[in-house]
């Protein structure tokens, strides 16, 4: 398996958050972290989380990147608290595009790196106390 093809991506309550990859966040003001895929029924949905959405704050504090999440995401998990996340969003009408910015609470539960390969699509978990 190639390196330049693995990629990890961290998933928490039903949310599976990763690195923007199409583009380059810094070009629209966007933040590098978003979310990929929100599972049907999941307290991420139940949040109000939906693909595409910027990671900009979490509990006040921007997201700079995939460590930093995971990082305050367990300190939330580790003392049974919801985390305040505030998501940026593309929305529009009629044609025209603007941002929008959303606050949503998020309880932490299930928080894991996943490993997912391009190449194969294989995906693998790891516990939170796991090495990533």
């Amino acid at each position: 398996m190639s390196p330049v093809l693995d990629r990890k991506v961290i998933y928490a309550s039903g949310v599976v958050f990763g690195q923007a990859r199409n583009f380059d966040p810094a070009e629209i003001n966007y933040s590098p972290v978003t979310t990929c895929y929100i599972e049907g029924g999941s307290l991420g949905m139940a949040s109000g989380f939906e693909r595409c959405d910027a990671v900009e704050t979490v509990d006040g504090v921007a997201t700079t990147d995939l460590g930093h999440l995971h990082r305050q995401l367990e300190a939330a998990r580790r003392t049974g608290r919801p985390v305040a996340v505030v998501v940026k969003r593309i929305a529009g009408l009629k044609g025209r595009s603007y941002f929008e910015y959303r606050a949503l609470s998020l309880p932490v539960e299930d928080l894991r790196w996943v490993r997912v390969s391009d190449e194969r699509g294989e995906v693998s978990g790891r516990n939170p106390g796991g090495t990533h």
